[in-house]
């Protein structure tokens, strides 16, 4: 909202940002300037969040937010390396463990892959860009919560093909969902 703090990141991703609020989270927003420094290609419309204690947001820390699930349950849902605290771990930061670094990196390139491919399904059946990812961003949220609250030690990769199966479906859900919620709207205000 507009009465909001809000800043733009530097080229590296850090942001300095003052607020009187001392447990907020925060929500990075990508645009068509947003570029990822580790595929050099343009990110937007992709929204990020964290939640209240992170120094870092990412696919990882957006995924706990909206899941509602704590570092050690999104941790072991991904495949996280122990060593790796998602709400600080910066896998840029040149004093980071390099081999968790590229981990942690292949799995966000992972999320973002699989957001970028569902979104533009769906710009491509018409809906806006930001809405597609929106909603390939809640599939995905989805898919991992299953995982993290099953009983088993179910970890989600989004490069293997059941997956990314699973993710899909659960995208066509929401995609269907989201269109008859817009039906009924339009139907309302007739």
């Amino acid at each position: 909202s507009e009465n909001e703090p809000s800043t733009r990141t530097l080229d590296d991703g850090s942001f300095s940002i003052s607020s009187a609020i001392t447990d907020a989270g925060f929500v990075a927003k990508t645009d068509a300037s947003t570029i990822d420094t580790s595929s050099g290609e343009v990110l937007e419309n992709i929204t990020l969040k964290a939640p209240s204690g992170a120094s870092v947001v990412t696919p990882t820390t957006t995924i706990m937010k909206e899941a509602n699930l704590s570092a050690s349950e999104v941790s072991r849902a991904l495949g996280l390396p122990d060593t790796v605290d998602p709400l600080t771990f910066n896998p840029f930061d040149a004093n980071a463990d390099q081999e968790a670094a590229l981990v942690v990196e292949k799995i966000s390139q992972q999320i973002f892959t699989t957001i970028k491919t569902l979104g533009a399904a769906a710009e491509g059946a018409g809906l806006d860009a930001e809405t597609a990812a929106s909603l390939a961003t809640q599939a995905l949220v989805n898919t991992v919560r299953t995982a993290a609250t099953s009983n088993a030690n179910v970890v989600v990769n989004f490069a293997n093909e059941a997956d990314i199966a699973d993710a899909t479906a659960t995208f066509l859900t929401i995609v269907e969902q989201e269109e008859t919620f817009n039906a009924m709207q339009e139907f309302d205000k007739i």
